[in-house]
């Protein structure tokens, strides 16, 4: 039989291995057998001896006892294996729930986040609409008091350019006026 612990052929070792992973607790180590006594015989006072094994007996039963203890050896590793990964296994499951309880509150977060977004979108949206609205009311404004304002250009510009006519013929009457009024009071003055 293999003593090496890596490749046996014993046929209850898949049993060992398989019982480990299912997480069954540490067996306590099988002792050696014992052998016990004879007892003694009421007509003889001499103790009965065991009877004799054979070596070929002798070396299968320490075979057996060494695959025992190599068994053993591997089942305690084994069940100290399991230990460890259901360690790094709670370890892991606490991971997982504390990120899985992070992505629910970043969800969360992202989705309250979209929709104010989304409602400063439509707020804005319709603040745009309102404030075109409000330009092209003001620019139809400004195109209408404008053709009012050309409509009266054209109006009173004849108007004032004859008016300016008018009082520049006057102004211009009356200083001639009062200069030949002038010369007149001269001339009368230097008749007499």
């Amino acid at each position: 039989m293999n003593t090496s612990g890596s490749s046996r052929t014993d046929p209850t070792q898949g049993s060992f291995a398989a019982n480990a992973t299912q997480g069954e607790q540490e067996t306590p180590p099988i002792p050696p057998p014992v052998v016990e006594q004879q007892p003694q015989s009421s007509f003889t006072s001499m103790p009965m001896q065991p009877p004799a094994t054979p070596s070929i007996g002798n070396a299968n039963y320490t075979e057996l006892l060494s695959t025992i203890s190599e068994l053993q050896l591997d089942l305690q590793r084994t069940v100290s294996l399991a230990q460890k990964l259901k360690a790094e296994n709670a370890g892991v499951r606490k991971n997982y729930e504390e990120i899985k309880t992070s992505l629910v509150r970043t969800r969360q977060r992202y989705g309250d986040t979209r929709s104010a977004l989304l409602e400063q979108i439509e707020t804005s949206t319709a603040k745009e609409a309102q404030i075109e609205n409000v330009i092209a009311k003001w620019r139809q404004q400004l195109d209408s008091r404008t053709r009012e304002l050309e409509a009266l250009q054209a109006k009173l510009a004849p108007q004032d350019l004859d008016l300016l006519r008018i009082k520049l013929q006057e102004e211009l009457e009356t200083a001639h006026a009062s200069r030949l009024s002038a010369v007149d009071a001269e001339v009368d003055k230097w008749r007499q």
